[in-house]
């Protein structure tokens, strides 16, 4: 049976900048775009929102920030194109997903 050591075997052979190229493309291998959220989907973002802060809903809001989706869930307060949940304040032009928790 062949064992193969991946790039450990490799990385002797290799140039600083070969090492430090591979390195970066490694840790951006997992980055996203900021979607672009069609009318439709404002819409509705903006109808769940509405809804969990008059009745004062728990939510599940999906975010992008640095280059990654995140998500958080808690109670929503609304203040100048921001919203809070706990402790964290996200831009209303992030958020990417709404969701009611029941």
């Amino acid at each position: 049976m062949l064992k193969d050591r991946g790039n450990k075997k490799w990385t002797s052979l290799m140039l600083t900048e070969h090492r430090e190229g591979l390195k970066e493309i490694w840790n951006h291998r997992d980055d996203m775009e900021m979607p672009v959220l069609d009318e439709q989907k404002l819409q509705e973002l903006e109808r769940v929102l509405k809804e969990a802060i008059q009745n004062n809903k728990l939510v599940e809001v999906t975010y992008h920030k640095d280059r990654r989706h995140h998500k958080i869930r808690g109670n929503i307060k609304a203040n100048n194109n921001r919203i809070s949940i706990g402790s964290k304040r996200i831009p209303l032009q992030r958020i990417i997903h709404i969701k009611l928790v029941f």
